[in-house]
């Protein structure tokens, strides 16, 4: 737990393989860089609200954050329910493939 340590920025994490939770709320992060280093298939909880990074553009944070980590079934205090979930990736994963009777 990292909370409430007036950390800037989110790095030294790239051998944290296995993380299934990063609880950094209440510091000073104001960027996305730093996360790529630890998407994995196995974070399920994310905790970053009061910082910069989620207050300055709620939405766009929670889109980059669902985006990243598909594993994720907690994002801040907020449990994700499935079907939410689901639209929110859905809406940014999905491609358009004609299927044969439209080529």
């Amino acid at each position: 737990d990292l909370a409430g340590n007036f950390i800037t920025k989110i790095e030294n994490l790239q051998n944290a393989k296995q993380l299934e939770e990063l609880w950094m709320n209440d510091n000073k992060v104001d960027s996305f860089d730093g996360l790529n280093c630890i998407a994995s298939n196995v974070i399920e909880t994310i905790y970053l609200e009061r910082n910069p990074i989620q207050t300055v553009d709620p939405q766009k944070y929670k889109q980059q954050i669902l985006s990243a980590f598909p594993s994720l079934i907690q994002l801040d205090a907020v449990p994700l329910i499935g079907r939410i979930r689901a639209n929110k990736i859905e809406a940014t994963t999905i491609k358009y493939q004609p299927n044969e009777s439209q080529q």
